[in-house]
């Protein structure tokens, strides 16, 4: 199948092969469409991991700048009280590719913006919904606030970092 060739793509290891797994995961997640919702979702998430890949491996602001449109565009399609499991993890991978951006050279808007999908998605996700999401959303949002807590000595930041970081944990 088109996800299966996505999939073998990734493992070449190069920017290149990655546009081509996202390519595919994206074909994939269109002709299964409504009739498998949630596989669907699944392969649209893949899709803008790969992208998100470009970025992280390669150092190519592109690919997270294409990950980050991705993201936004499924999280434009998903209802985050109805579905909210699906729009709280692509709320997660947007705030990592905003996250991996910011680390490329970007400002601390981009962090304020990664940290704040982290936040958006804790306000609506509950831990027993999914409790590994859960934990994950909490560890990076900790992550974020210490970040954005040292570069501005904002002691009101660093103890929303350990806040988070301490629910992660009891998580």
């Amino acid at each position: 199948t088109r996800a299966d060739r996505g999939a073998v793509t990734m493992l070449e290891l190069s920017a290149k092969a990655c546009r081509a797994a996202a390519q595919r995961y994206g074909e994939a997640a269109a002709i299964i469409g409504v009739a498998d919702v949630a596989r669907s979702r699944e392969l649209a998430l893949s899709q803008g991991n790969a992208l998100a890949r470009i970025g992280e491996d390669f150092a190519e602001r592109a690919g997270f700048e294409a990950a980050i449109a991705h993201y936004r565009a499924l999280l434009a399609g998903l209802d985050n009280f109805g579905d909210t499991v699906p729009w709280a993890a692509v709320q997660e991978r947007l705030g990592l590719a905003l996250a991996g951006l910011a680390r490329l050279g970007g400002d601390g808007t981009t962090l304020d913006e990664a940290a704040a999908c982290h936040r958006t998605a804790l306000e609506d996700l509950r831990r027993e919904q999914a409790p590994a999401l859960w934990t994950r959303l909490q560890a990076h949002l900790g992550g974020l606030m210490l970040q954005l807590g040292e570069s501005r000595d904002d002691t009101d930041l660093l103890e929303e970092a350990t806040e988070a970081l301490r629910a992660a944990l009891s998580g």
